[in-house]
């Protein structure tokens, strides 16, 4: 299972694919003949890079050696580059994948996934609950930060200028009853009634995935997270993506910014990691 919520990063993490021990540094360490890694607990740290091209994977071993290898990147597949570069290594280092995949403590990875979904518009259908009244926020932006041309005379002139379109259509943003101030005292409570309604209509609607935002969550996360169960509830299978896990700071617009583009990636990237995620322990078993 991929952990969520997903940060909106060109990164993946797995280190739960292998079951493996804590690296430290006072196990005992010997070589193999042949340059592989013997000892009782993981001594591999593993980075891979899959870029447009080729696919990059470097090992650094408890002795601090590092072997680099590469491999092409497929993409209509990118673990099967991935795995073909991290074979070359386990050649490399004289070891079978299977016991290559054993002796990992750590595996990074790099990835444009996430990336190239935001940039050819290829995400989620997002949906998005937040505190009524603000539901134009992600819209209005930031006056002319948002602005996407970069003629100065249309920066200033407002008119004149256009903004990106937003990942989230104002069709499918719902505004709840709750507020908190900006020392996290309830001011309004959550009216879970309207919450209940709002997932219902955004479900309704067809949204792969939902974020939550409301104003000073950051001060008192229980609305958002209420929410969060709520959505659990009615669409267990939904991606959720709330501010609090996200982004939990002072700044409305940035929150929800961040907010929606975890939304907007994380059921590519949910989807990605965990077809990574199977192909390497079937390969790791069948080598």
């Amino acid at each position: 299972m991929i952990p969520r919520p997903i940060i909106p990063t060109v990164c993946g993490f797995i280190a739960s694919s292998f079951s493996v021990g804590p690296l430290t540094n006072t196990l005992p360490f010997s070589l193999k003949k042949g340059g592989g890694v013997a000892g009782p607990a993981s001594n591999l740290l593993v980075g891979v890079d899959i870029g447009g091209t080729f696919t990059d994977c470097v090992v650094l071993d408890r002795a601090g050696r590092i072997t680099a290898t590469k491999a092409p990147s497929t993409p209509g597949n990118f673990a099967e580059g991935m795995l073909a570069a991290m074979r070359v290594a386990a050649e490399r280092l004289g070891l079978s994948f299977e016991r290559f995949c054993s002796e990992i403590a750590v595996l990074t990875h790099g990835t444009t996934v996430g990336t190239n979904a935001l940039i050819q518009r290829k995400g989620a259908r997002v949906g998005l609950i937040t505190t009524r009244g603000h539901e134009d926020a992600i819209h209005i932006m930031r006056g002319s930060r948002g602005v996407s041309s970069r003629d100065i005379l249309k920066v200033v002139h407002f008119p004149s200028s256009q903004k990106p379109v937003p990942i989230v259509p104002k069709r499918l943003i719902e505004g709840v009853s709750e507020r908190v101030d900006c020392f996290g005292e309830v001011v309004v409570p959550l009216n879970e009634s309207e919450a209940e309604s709002a997932v219902e209509r955004l479900v309704e609607a067809g949204a792969e995935a939902i974020g939550v935002c409301f104003l000073w969550s950051f001060k008192y996360p229980r609305h958002e997270q209420r929410v969060k169960e709520m959505i659990g509830r009615i669409a267990p299978n939904l991606f959720v993506s709330c501010s609090t896990d996200i982004a939990p700071k002072w700044g409305e617009y940035e929150r929800v910014t961040a907010t929606a583009l975890n939304a907007y990636i994380g059921p590519v990237m949910a989807k990605y990691l965990g077809n990574l995620d199977g192909q390497l322990k079937r390969s790791s078993r069948r080598s």
